[in-house]
């Protein structure tokens, strides 16, 4: 019986919503505005944050960037400067003691220019690196070969261009062992890596990798260069057993007591990923405050329509009671007839919410993002909505007196 009380219910809203359809659209359309808001907000905050996590696993979460400078820096600019620099030979040295790693690759970055027969690309980034630099990076080598360890030892002229480059110079299927011009000086094409795309707002197609001890002998002011360390661990369970090791030994090598403190940053993913979450986390928080806004303002709007409705149908109302209609049978009715509305409104607003980041992501390249979490949000916001606001007018028709309800006007 209670179940069919409650089917009649949602057929007597339905009819009720039929009947006076420019006020339920007018009404339904606060809701649809706030829950679409709401839907968006987190659906665009979802796209993002994939987008941000997608980025960071491009780049490798299980690998530890030994630098002079840490990424987030905390005190004084010149206690940074007072620090040796880091060298290449300290890379070997730490490739020799270090037990968790599976890979210690030194890189050193400056810009320049790269030309090729007629055509000169200007502002490249010229990465100087070791021959283990794709696994560090993940990079997969399309043409040829990356570079050797023998062309490290030997400072050769020997460079990898980046997919840009190659697109940039007529994608020449036979560029490999032809010769460019870095900076003006002749290097032997070896390789050509595949496209890699942006990561970090940076064009890592847009790059060259010739051997680190090559760009330093060339390299500006090369006595005050320090180069940074990149070290990938065997696995990502093992990385704080790596950090340990990695500050220990580099405490050796640069001969450090025990009450100095290191001289040197060990910097990783998960810094700036914390970086990146603490600085969003209140910017989300207010944006969701805004939707949840929205969405209250639509409540405001269906418990003045239900107050209405609620004045308008007392005589209904009344009808019913003297049927032998109890009061929660009276607020079961109204509630439901709020909550119909509120889900209608939430339906379309969760599709809509959806519609606009997808149209963004089709027009832009924003990541767009299907949030199951966005959908619960929504529906229980229009729930909540429902309740929090339909429950006034529906106690208020439940009280009402049958006698007085049936002789109004």
């Amino acid at each position: 019986m209670r179940y069919a009380g409650v089917r009649e219910s949602f057929r007597t809203a339905i009819s009720s919503l039929r009947v006076r359809r420019t006020r339920a659209f007018l009404t339904i359309l606060g809701i649809v505005i706030g829950v679409a808001t709401v839907i968006a907000i987190v659906s665009f905050i979802a796209g993002l944050d994939r987008a941000v996590e997608k980025e960071f696993a491009s780049i490798g979460s299980d690998v530890l960037y030994i630098g002079k400078y840490p990424w987030i820096w905390t005190g004084k600019w010149y206690d940074y400067r007072r620090r040796p620099n880091i060298t290449v030979d300290i890379a070997d040295r730490l490739r020799e003691r270090l037990t968790y790693a599976e890979y210690v690759v030194p890189e050193i970055t400056e810009n320049g220019s790269v030309s090729y027969r007629s055509t000169t690309v200007e502002d490249v980034n010229i990465v100087g690196t070791s021959q283990d630099y794709i696994y560090i990076e993940n990079a997969e080598v399309k043409m040829g070969r990356f570079l050797s360890e023998i062309e490290n030892a030997r400072k050769r002229h020997s460079v990898v261009l980046g997919w840009g480059l190659f697109d940039a110079f007529g994608s020449d299927q036979g560029i490999v062992g032809k010769r460019v011009y870095i900076n003006g000086r002749p290097f032997k094409v070896v390789g050509v890596l595949a496209r890699r795309g942006r990561a970090f707002g940076r064009e890592r197609d847009n790059m060259v990798y010739i051997p680190i001890k090559t760009l330093l002998k060339y390299a500006k002011h090369r006595q005050r260069r320090s180069v940074n360390i990149c070290v990938k661990g065997r696995s990502i369970e093992e990385i704080g057993l790596l950090r340990e090791e990695v500050i220990s030994a580099m405490r050796v090598i640069r001969g450090l007591k025990g009450y100095e403190e290191n001289d040197f940053s060990i910097n990783e993913m998960s810094q700036l990923l914390d970086m990146y979450a603490s600085q969003t986390k209140n910017i989300y928080l207010a944006m969701v405050l805004i939707g949840a806004l929205s969405l209250l303002v639509g409540g405001v709007g269906v418990m003045n329509i239900m107050l209405v409705s609620v004045t308008e149908r007392t005589r209904e109302i009344g009808v019913r009671k003297a049927l032998g209609a109890r009061r929660r049978d009276i607020l079961t009715q109204f509630l439901i007839e709020a909550l119909v509305l509120c889900w209608v409104g939430g339906v379309i607003g969760i599709m809509l919410g959806f519609l606009l980041p997808f149209l963004v992501s089709v027009a832009t390249e924003f990541p767009f993002a299907f949030s199951v979490k966005a959908v619960a949000v929504g529906f229980l916001f229009t729930t909540g909505v429902a309740i929090f606001f339909g429950m006034y007018p529906a106690a208020k028709a439940a009280k009402k007196d049958p006698i007085y309800a049936l002789r109004y006007e």
